[in-house]
């Protein structure tokens, strides 16, 4: 999936930087200092969960949190119950540091959600929940057999409640992440290493290296991929030559 904008609130230098679009090749131009680094850093907070205090902004408020927001453009058709009021995939981080010292994270989607608060976060619970739904609306589905998933329940759930309207509303993410990517293959989130010029230049030193081992990791293991799946097509095709 591709970046749309990004949304940045008490990070750094940034107080608040909303939806900043995003494009195919993206330069930011600007005098030192100006917080250019500060977006790509950001970003690196967001996919990789580095955070620490130099992170805070120093004038936030009192009981406000760092935010890292993202939205995602859909390469193909996604229900709309799991899409902003835009029609993207909405994704935020907020990070803070308990009185411990600790980092609390919390990972959320945003999504034009049923205005009831009997029927909402479709995309975010279980089957039996979503079985729930449908019986209580009234809903006829069957409970097994190979054309009913739970994304055809949902379908049937967006279509059989639109009286009751829509409304934006913020769940947790991490099992809306895990269904959504059941139900639709292409939604992956991107890869994003960090590469700072400012650290130690020299080339055989591991603070350089370190910046480097998680491209090389994904390379390896898309390779490791790559090639079972090509010795998998050979075998299935010399087995359908004899």
């Amino acid at each position: 999936m591709k970046i749309f904008d990004i949304t940045v609130k008490n990070f750094r230098g940034i107080s608040e930087l909303e939806k900043l679009k995003v494009g195919e090749i993206n330069s930011f131009v600007g005098k030192n200092d100006a917080g250019k680094s500060n977006i790509l850093k950001a970003l690196n907070t967001f996919f990789n969960e580095k955070f620490d205090t130099n992170d805070i902004f120093k004038g936030i408020q009192e009981g406000c949190k760092t935010e890292i927001a993202l939205r995602f453009e859909p390469s193909e058709e996604v229900n709309s119950l799991a899409l902003d009021s835009d029609g993207k995939i909405h994704l935020k981080k907020t990070f803070e540091f308990n009185s411990k010292g600790r980092v609390v994270k919390t990972f959320t989607y945003i999504c034009n959600d049923l205005n009831s608060p009997d029927y909402s976060n479709c995309w975010g619970i279980k089957e039996t929940e979503i079985n729930a739904y449908c019986s209580s609306l009234g809903i006829d589905y069957s409970r097994s057999g190979r054309g009913v998933t739970n994304l055809s329940k949902i379908e049937l759930i967006n279509d059989n409640t639109t009286d009751l309207g829509r409304v934006e509303k913020e769940h947790e993410a991490s099992d809306f992440l895990k269904n959504i990517k059941k139900q639709y293959d292409f939604v992956e989130l991107p890869v994003y290493s960090l590469f700072d010029a400012e650290q130690d230049l020299n080339i055989g030193s591991t603070t350089f290296q370190n910046q480097f081992k998680p491209i090389a990791t994904d390379s390896l293991n898309n390779s490791a991929n790559l090639k079972n799946q090509i010795e998998t097509n050979l075998k299935t095709d010399l087995e359908t030559e004899f």
